[in-house]
């Protein structure tokens, strides 16, 4: 009867030794979990922070991040207007031209600096016509037409454009 008691004994140690051993085990799991889950957790906030600044900045657009918004087109009065004004400037760099070279240039190009939308014809050895297109207007300038009387009303339009 002796051997009965130290057999219960042996196997308490036994279960006693495994219980601990699986409780250190346990331990260290939760460790290496919580160790490891904070960071994560801390990591899944600032993710979760930038994606949401980014769909604030997607829907609200500011201006600093998008740009201005488009300029909007210039009403057809104030667009021939200007038209007209650069036209002027335009026939001056081919008389310019060819006062220099003495003789007209084979191109805008050739001249200087060319305008959109503006189109120059040679009419002879001194003579030419600029056609520009401003909205659905057409604007033609011949050589020998008169400054005041091409401009009109053209700078009175463009000084009084913001006003309504």
């Amino acid at each position: 009867m002796s051997h009965e008691p130290l057999r219960d004994s042996k196997s308490g140690l036994l279960e006693a030794a495994q219980a601990a051993i699986i409780d250190q085990n346990e331990k260290a799991a939760e460790r290496t979990v919580s160790r490891y889950s904070a960071p994560q957790r801390r990591r899944l906030s600032v993710f979760g922070i930038i994606a949401l600044s980014g769909l604030v900045l997607l829907v609200l657009q500011p201006q600093w991040l998008a740009g201005p918004a488009a300029a909007r087109p210039d009403p057809p009065p104030v667009a021939a207007a200007g038209l007209r004004v650069a036209m002027i400037r335009q026939r001056q760099l081919v008389n310019d031209f060819a006062i220099r070279n003495g003789h007209l240039p084979a191109s805008l190009a050739e001249a200087g600096d060319t305008i959109p939308g503006v189109s120059y014809t040679r009419q002879g050895d001194s003579a030419f016509t600029l056609t520009g297109f401003a909205g659905d207007s057409v604007v033609t300038l011949q050589s020998g037409d008169s400054q005041a009387a091409f401009l009109g009303n053209s700078l009175k339009v463009l000084k009084n454009r913001g006003t309504p």
